[in-house]
């Protein structure tokens, strides 16, 4: 074995991280779309007429990471339930260089509010996202909701 391999008498998670590749998406390291804002606590508002789409990740073909995602939490300061849909699209059009909008389709979906958060941790095995995929994060809206959101994934970003 290579030394500085991941296999190297070191955890793939303890090999990571040495090397600097553990990667964070929260509200304040990922580019949030037009007119989606954070409040004064870094969080966002919970939407009550307009959904919200927010691009969490995205490995374009021919990049050579991939993402390995370890860590998962949702969280909402709201006493009705926040409907949140966590999108992925495995087809990216080499023609228009996007991920068609038609192609998204819903991985997991959580309820979050002040009663109940979202947390998963990938200890039993790790969610791979690889050349040609992205994930989303689509906050549906209801009428009357109040508070606001906060969310943090925790991934691998491992050159291939």
């Amino acid at each position: 074995m290579a030394h500085g391999s991941p296999y190297h008498s070191k955890t793939f998670a303890e090999w990571c991280s040495i090397n600097g590749y553990q990667a964070f998406f929260q509200p304040n390291t990922i580019q949030l779309p037009v007119g989606v804002t954070l409040n004064e606590y870094g969080w966002i508002n919970v939407p009550a007429t307009t959904e919200i789409v927010i691009p969490l990740a995205q490995v374009l073909p021919g990049e050579t990471t991939e993402l390995y995602w370890f860590s998962e939490k949702i969280v909402a300061n709201s006493s009705n339930p926040v409907r949140i849909s966590l999108e992925g699209n495995f087809q990216y059009d080499p023609v228009t260089g996007t991920f068609p909008d038609d192609k998204w389709t819903t991985t997991a979906g959580y309820v979050v509010s002040d009663a109940k958060d979202h947390n998963w941790s990938g200890a039993g095995g790790l969610i791979k996202t690889v050349a040609g995929e992205a994930l989303r994060l689509r906050v549906h809206p209801t009428n009357g909701n109040t508070g606001d959101f906060y969310f943090k994934y925790v991934a691998y970003r491992v050159p291939k």
